[in-house]
């Protein structure tokens, strides 16, 4: 069998639009669009019900056509399939589905508006005794090489998200992560208060991945997001536990950036319609803020940090020479001006001292000119007489 240029749009009820069962076959430009469209919420609070009224209202007298996330948009059992120049998009229960078969994907894409989680039931899985070989896949616009340098921001550990709730329907039940606004001075300044520890602490909050070293600006600070993050708001779809919890694990850590921002969740049981608080619906609803704990990456919070950068390091020992010479400097002028002024001083003492001893070099003389000419008239005097 062979499929080409054909274009299939929402598949019949959630199920396979393509089910290939023991053949040869090849798969060629075709376009596969997932699920998109509203949903009635039941009533029931048990999974096991719900599944069966989703099936009886969306289906409403072919529940047998209602499929769940087991299942995928194609399905290839036991067979030999060639997909290639293939479109997967927003699939919602998955891509390519291959049981006991043999497989080659080439030049395959998938965009999915959920792919930043775990992915093992979104885009493909193989079961049983298969064989499966891809060959340049793209995802979401990147290349293999595009997506593994993305992962090396990323930390081995994913984000872990725990949503509680009421009457969460499985297999629709979607979430929007979204940005809410930014962090208040005053918020900042808690965090920082919070996390006011230097990077030579043993508490200190680590890189989220030691093999990748990060870029740093001149503060010292990692540069955060990175160029090449994922962008906000996006849709993940959650495991659902129930009706009243679900949970999604996620390794991109590129769009967060909690050090501005504050994140929220909207959610959605078709993935059209999303609510906020209070099941408000709209551009405006509020959504349910985030409580971001953060285990390991500095670059999620606000501290101070104390080390200084390699650049600084090397900075420090000229400024601190430069410092110590001019308060040498400074001491010894001081010291100079005081021992100037005090020789000043002496020297206007001894100029002083020698102009008195002129003055009285000078009267002396006068006076002994004046005893002189005294003696000189007394002997005249005398003379006078005896003559």
């Amino acid at each position: 069998m062979k499929l080409t240029d054909s274009t299939f749009i929402q598949p019949l009820c959630i199920g396979n639009m393509i089910y290939l069962n023991k053949t040869k076959n090849t798969v060629s430009g075709c376009q596969f669009v997932g699920y998109n469209g509203s949903f009635i919420i039941p009533g029931q609070d048990d999974a096991d019900q719900q599944m069966e009224e989703s099936g009886n209202q969306i289906c409403s007298g072919n529940i047998g056509y209602f499929s769940t996330s087991q299942y995928a948009l194609v399905y290839v059992n036991d067979g030999d399939s060639l997909i290639e120049n293939t479109l997967f998009e927003n699939t919602g229960i998955g891509a390519i589905k291959i049981e006991d078969a043999d497989a080659k994907l080439e030049s395959v894409q998938f965009n999915e508006k959920n792919s930043q989680d775990e992915g093992n039931e979104l885009m493909i899985a193989c079961l049983g005794d298969s064989n499966l070989k891809i060959i340049n896949p793209v995802v979401n616009g990147k290349s293999e090489q595009e997506c593994i340098s993305s992962a090396s921001q990323n930390s081995n550990r994913p984000l872990k998200f725990l949503l509680t709730g009421e009457k969460f329907i499985s297999v629709m039940f979607a979430v929007k992560v979204v940005q809410m606004r930014e962090k208040t001075d005053d918020e900042i300044k808690q965090e920082i208060k919070q996390f006011n520890i230097s990077l030579n602490d043993d508490n200190l909050i680590k890189s989220t991945n030691d093999e990748v070293e990060l870029q740093r600006d001149k503060r010292g600070y990692i540069i955060w997001p990175p160029d090449n993050a994922s962008t906000v708001p996006f849709t993940i779809m959650p495991k659902v536990l129930g009706s009243q919890n679900a949970e999604f694990k996620m390794t991109d850590y590129s769009w967060l950036n909690s050090r501005v921002y504050i994140y929220g969740i909207l959610a959605s049981n078709d993935g059209v319609h999303f609510s906020g608080v209070d099941g408000n619906q709209g551009p405006d609803q509020e959504g349910i803020e985030i409580e971001v704990e953060v285990l390991e990456g500095e670059q999620f919070v606000n501290f101070i940090r104390f080390e200084l950068a390699a650049w600084e390091a090397w900075l420090i020992p000229p400024v601190f020479v430069a410092l110590l010479t001019i308060l040498i400097s400074g001491i010894v002028y001081l010291i100079w001006k005081r021992y100037d002024k005090k020789k000043q001083k002496i020297a206007e003492f001894q100029r002083k001292e020698q102009i008195r001893q002129q003055l009285m070099d000078q009267a002396l003389r006068q006076h002994q000119e004046q005893e002189n000419a005294h003696h000189q008239d007394e002997a005249e005097f005398e003379q006078a007489v005896v003559t």
